[in-house]
């Protein structure tokens, strides 16, 4: 039974996390358990605390629990803006989660996404690990050593990406269907990262040369990530 379980979302306030609110919000009124959204504050837009502020009001309108953090991203980073960003990101999530006592947080990670970062990956040159793009579960942030009582409890944080096997367009129909609200980064379109540019310029073509490319795609991923298992 998930009665009174505790389950969190990363919440950004984009079209992909905000079905996943809405999703795992009736999910969570259907099974009686607490719900909770985590926002991380980037600071690289100057839309930033406008995202923030809706996010929180959604939550408010929903009666969702709302926390967010503010991370330093810093520019000059030799690992690449999208790499410190992400990195801290988690680490924040994984934070709020042991803030709060949640041991699943879910992200709204579809099969585009994990398409997209394999062939980032095979541009990089990766190994197994990374061609298997990501696992749909793992461990996000493990007790400190310094909580005692965490380590004997093993209240490890665990990450759930629920949606590997879903397709984009299938997400942004039901966003349409719903009229669900969403904020729309600019970002998400500059042509100065790498993963917009294989999402809207490298996938396409390779679609035009091999329909139904991307279905073969995520089956090549799932057996990488079956290989490294």
């Amino acid at each position: 039974s998930l009665k009174n379980a505790r389950i969190a979302i990363a919440y950004s306030g984009g079209l992909d996390s905000s079905v996943l609110l809405h999703l795992a919000h009736r999910f969570a009124i259907e099974n009686d358990c607490a719900l909770f959204a985590f926002h991380v504050h980037h600071g690289l837009n100057p839309h930033a605390d406008d995202w923030l502020a809706h996010c929180e009001n959604e939550c408010i309108r929903l009666g969702v629990s709302f926390d967010s953090q503010r991370v330093q991203i810093d520019p000059q980073s030799g690992d690449g803006i999208e790499a410190e960003a992400r990195e801290k990101r988690y680490r924040a999530l994984g934070e709020m989660c042991r803030k709060h006592d949640i041991p699943l947080l879910l992200t709204a990670h579809h099969e585009d996404d994990r398409i997209e970062t394999f062939l980032l990956q095979w541009m990089r040159g990766a190994g197994l690990e990374g061609l298997a793009a990501f696992p749909e579960v793992r461990e996000l942030a493990a007790p400190s050593m310094e909580d005692a009582k965490a380590v004997q409890a093993r209240k490890q944080v665990f990450l759930l990406r629920p949606w590997s096997g879903v397709l984009r367009r299938d997400i942004e129909r039901y966003v349409k269907n719903r009229r669900i609200p969403y904020v729309d980064d600019p970002s998400n379109n500059s042509p100065k990262y790498d993963r917009n540019r294989v999402r809207s310029e490298i996938i396409p073509r390779l679609e035009a040369i091999r329909p139904g490319f991307s279905a073969s795609a995520a089956r090549s991923v799932g057996l990488i990530g079956e290989a490294l298992e």
